[in-house]
């Protein structure tokens, strides 16, 4: 799931010893969980897949971070990346077909949609 694992992208977390009801399939809907944007992923995984990444409070959320004193370092953290919004009856297709689920694209910028691309050597 490397892939999902992008600078930018939103996430929901659960502090454990925090107080909280956690509904994956409707973030609007969880309460006891913050909201988070991942700012750095490890480039290496731990020699088991599981990659390490950093988040930071999402300055959107409504629910600020508990306070230092009740989490601190080192506490378990459960958290879900935010992915596309589809309808239901799309999720059950998507799943019922295995089709791979949706990733949230960035907007392009315009030095990136103006700007020329840097042409390929010429075969011979």
């Amino acid at each position: 799931d490397s892939p999902l694992l992008k600078p930018g992208r939103k996430v929901r977390i659960l502090f454990f010893g925090v107080p909280a009801i956690p509904l994956p399939a409707w973030p609007g809907l969880m309460a006891g969980t913050r909201g988070g944007i991942i700012k750095v992923v490890d480039q290496i995984d731990d020699g088991k897949g599981n990659y390490r990444f950093w988040v930071v409070p999402d300055p959107e959320d409504s629910q600020p971070w508990p306070e230092q004193t009740q989490v601190r370092q080192g506490t378990k953290v459960l958290g879900w990346v935010i992915m596309n919004r589809v309808p239901l009856w799309y999720e059950l297709w998507r799943r019922f077909n295995f089709f791979p689920p949706d990733y949230m694209e960035r907007e392009p910028s315009l030095f990136e949609m103006f700007a020329p691309k840097v042409a390929a050597p010429a075969s011979k």
